[in-house]
């Protein structure tokens, strides 16, 4: 389960900055779902309300540390795009992924970031996500877990929304 906190005087897990990587690493646990029904979440992840500046990328990367801390060794997290994040859960069940991206969102919301110049930023995130399926192929989950994103920052934001049939035509 992610957690609030540190972990536990481990170090945070690495941002990885790589899209490569990112969909090697994503084929790569889409595989061992079909094999051996293993389970895994894509969450995606994007800051609400985030204006292009100076600062877009201290408060993308101070985001980043955040929720690197609250993952557990296993799970993964890839910056993906300028203002937006890749967590991969591992080992979690479909009616608990709504309980994590609940967590996440909070890791981020209503607390306030600090950047090199002293400033102080609020910050808000939405979060969708879709569970790996055997029968679709990565980038159909990517687009669909981007559907289920799109509809969490329909009603301003700071929410979560986990894909489902229903967003088929969204």
């Amino acid at each position: 389960m992610v957690s609030d906190g540190s972990r536990g005087g481990l170090p945070p897990l690495p941002v990885v900055d790589d899209t490569a990587a990112m969909m090697r690493d994503l084929e790569k646990e889409h595989g061992r779902v079909s094999r051996i029904g293993a389970t895994y979440c894509v969450i995606l992840v994007r800051l609400d309300n985030l204006q292009e500046g100076e600062l877009t990328s201290q408060i993308v990367d101070g985001v980043g540390k955040r929720f690197a801390v609250s993952l557990r060794p296993y799970d993964s997290i890839y910056r993906f795009g300028p203002d937006m994040f890749l967590i991969g859960v591992s080992h979690i069940k479909t009616e608990d992924a709504t309980v994590i991206m609940d967590r996440l969102r909070t890791v981020v919301s209503g607390r306030l970031l600090t950047v090199d110049d002293g400033s102080v930023v609020p910050a808000t995130a939405s979060l969708g996500a879709i569970m790996l399926e055997s029968q679709y192929s990565v980038q159909e989950h990517l687009d669909r877990a981007g559907r289920a994103l799109y509809a969490a920052t329909q009603n301003g934001g700071d929410s979560i929304r986990l894909w489902s049939p229903d967003l088929e035509s969204a």
